[in-house]
């Protein structure tokens, strides 16, 4: 269960009445992403279609780039081995640099490889050109297309619904409402996920828990209104940046996806014709204690930062003593957890 620790808040007081009118101003928007998850039709489909390709594909390569490819590498990095991953192994190509394009061919076998090609307008160009290059691929080898590509794009417009119009490509829908940063939590990231073998039922039940959390109205345990409101309130006292630090090695691309998130949401020209928005900044601790906090503990005063770190520690590997060095002796019989938490709160 997510919480929030506002141990080093400064004070903030949270306003049921304005909360409502927020609310109300959300759902005037008739933004699909917090709704699309109750659609349980598409969670059948892309179910029907992960159990009748499983064994098949040996890996998947994504075709995307922004809210096409970070939201669905945030899911592998969070619920997946980080250094040993069981078939089929999941590659986000988020990229036209050449050499990487040769690297992946060089690397995967095409006849057990399915491409999952992801662009909400069905147009982007940098996706649209690595599929026409990796369907000649393909075709150089006499497979069949529909075999080895999967579409998901708009449900009506683009080029890839033109082309599925006229080809027997499996093709998913993003909803219209839903943007493609908040994407996510339609066939972009869940049949990536049902292919990996996750669950995606339960990846839903926890979206619609913390979705009706905020919904609810109430300001009290609300850490989707008290996150934004602690950045906002930030934002107002000049601390315009804000920096995304998680303390735990498997979410450490989804600060690369809240990045995403945040600038594009923020980055506005408000209702006065001023620029605004939050400019989002990643570390990960333990890592960047030793690259970045120097600037933040010295710097510039523009900065709010947002830890991220399990509620429970893993105690199970223990420090041994070490050997001829008064320094390090603290360390002697001390739990990684133990370490990882200590140094987190000595940071924040």
């Amino acid at each position: 269960m997510l919480s929030l620790d506002l141990t080093y808040a400064d004070n903030m007081q949270l306003d049921q009445s304005q909360l409502q009118d927020f609310l109300g101003r959300i759902q005037d928007r008739h933004q699909g992403f917090y709704t699309c998850i109750d659609d349980t039709l598409v969670l059948d489909q892309i179910e029907a279609y992960a159990k009748a390709v499983e064994g098949r594909y040996d890996d998947i390569v994504i075709l995307g780039i922004g809210g096409s490819a970070l939201g669905p590498r945030a899911i592998r990095d969070t619920l997946r081995p980080l250094f040993h991953q069981p078939k089929p192994h999941l590659h986000v190509i988020d990229n036209v640099d050449p050499a990487m394009l040769q690297e992946l061919e060089d690397h995967i076998d095409i006849g057990k490889t399915l491409f999952l090609v992801i662009t909400k307008s069905g147009g982007t160009p940098e996706t649209l050109s690595q599929y026409y290059y990796f369907r000649k691929k393909v075709e150089q080898v006499g497979l069949i297309i529909a075999e080895h590509f999967v579409f998901i794009t708009d449900p009506e417009k683009g080029v890839l619904r033109a082309i599925a119009k006229k080809e027997p490509i499996p093709v998913f829908d993003i909803p219209s409402d839903v943007g493609g940063r908040f994407s996510v939590l339609t066939p972009v990231g869940l049949l990536p996920a049902a292919l990996m073998g996750m669950d995606i039922r339960s990846m839903i039940e926890g979206a619609q828990e913390v979705r009706d959390r905020f919904l609810c109205g109430e300001v009290t345990d609300n850490i989707c209104y008290e996150l934004a409101s602690l950045q906002y309130k930030a934002l107002e006292r000049g601390k315009s940046n804000t920096v995304f630090m998680p303390y735990v090695a498997h979410l450490k691309t989804v600060g690369d996806w809240y990045s995403q998130l945040l600038a594009e949401s923020t980055g506005k020209i408000n209702r006065r014709g001023e620029n605004t928005g939050l400019t989002p900044l990643v570390a990960t601790g333990t890592t960047d204690q030793h690259s970045q906090v120097q600037l933040y503990a010295q710097g510039p005063d523009d900065k709010h930062f947002i830890f991220l770190i399990t509620k429970t520690q893993d105690h199970s590997h223990i420090i041994p003593a070490p050997e001829g060095d008064d320094k390090t002796k603290m360390l002697n019989g001390v739990s990684f957890g133990k370490l990882l938490y200590t140094e987190y709160k000595a940071t924040a």
